[in-house]
């Protein structure tokens, strides 16, 4: 594995790469993890396919790499930093075909850059798929509520307080677990519209890997992308839940394997 840092958007951005095949594979993590935390998967994928590059870029804001201002990121934002990144990716690997994979928030990243700008051709396979919109649920209704409407509360009230309060007695634990320099993009990806106007547009071979017991991103999303794509096959794993390169890796690395070698 090699770690290095690149300028990608004007932000330093931290990249590990593994292998070194001709065939390129992007993996986008989740909100709040890192692209360390693809590690196991890689490595799984790269003992079954040695022809494979994978790279694994922590998104702004998230493991080592730099944050965006402080007025924060929409997706749209994200994914012209993922477009720059792929352009670096491209000049360094001629004709190397690229692919992407993604979790969750990354999954909503690549849904807009495969909408928007230059044209992306290669292979996709998203896992607990965000950018469903479904109604709000009260942790996060309180933490848009803290954010824009009570900024006098949050002056008298100390940190540690707020922070007890919204873990302990509201559980809004993903509030509580955001760095201050990125509660602006929080607050702007959950006001972002719904994907699935968007998905019907797609027509890259797209591979959907689910858990029926997701409590993050829930199943019916899943049944929502799979109408809409054009070109997808989805699987759905019946014990899984959102962490599934977690607890599923050795059947994600097959799946994911042989979806890359299809034609």
């Amino acid at each position: 594995m090699t770690a290095e840092f690149q300028n990608v958007a004007g932000l330093r951005t931290h990249v590990q790469t593994l292998g070194e095949g001709k065939k390129v594979l992007v993996m986008l993590h989740g909100w709040g993890a890192s692209g360390e935390k693809f590690t196991a998967l890689a490595e799984k994928l790269l003992a079954q396919n040695s022809e494979l590059k994978i790279v694994l870029p922590d998104l702004p804001g998230f493991g080592k790499t730099q944050p965006p201002e402080a007025s924060g990121w929409t997706t749209h934002q994200y994914a012209a930093w993922l477009r720059e990144l792929l352009q670096k990716i491209s000049s360094t690997q001629k004709n190397a075909p690229v692919a992407l994979y993604g979790h969750s928030f990354g999954c909503r990243v690549i849904v807009r850059l495969l909408t928007e700008g230059s044209p992306f051709d290669g292979k996709v396979i998203l896992t607990g798929a965000a950018g469903v919109n479904w109604p709000l649920n009260w942790h996060q209704k309180f933490f848009l509520w803290l954010n824009h409407s009570l900024g006098w509360v949050k002056k008298i009230v100390p940190d540690r307080a707020q922070q007890f309060i919204a873990k302990h007695v509201l559980g809004a634990r993903d509030w509580v677990a955001v760095a201050p320099e990125m509660k602006q993009t929080l607050a702007k990806v959950l006001k972002e519209e719904d994907v699935r106007d968007d998905l019907p547009h797609i027509q890259n071979k797209t591979l959907l890997l689910w858990g029926a017991e997701d409590n993050y991103t829930p199943v019916k999303s899943a049944h929502v992308f799979a109408e809409k794509l054009p070109h997808a096959e989805l699987v759905i794993f019946p014990d899984g839940r959102h962490g599934i390169h977690h607890t599923h890796t050795e059947e994600i690395a097959v799946l994911v394997d042989r979806f890359l070698r299809e034609s």
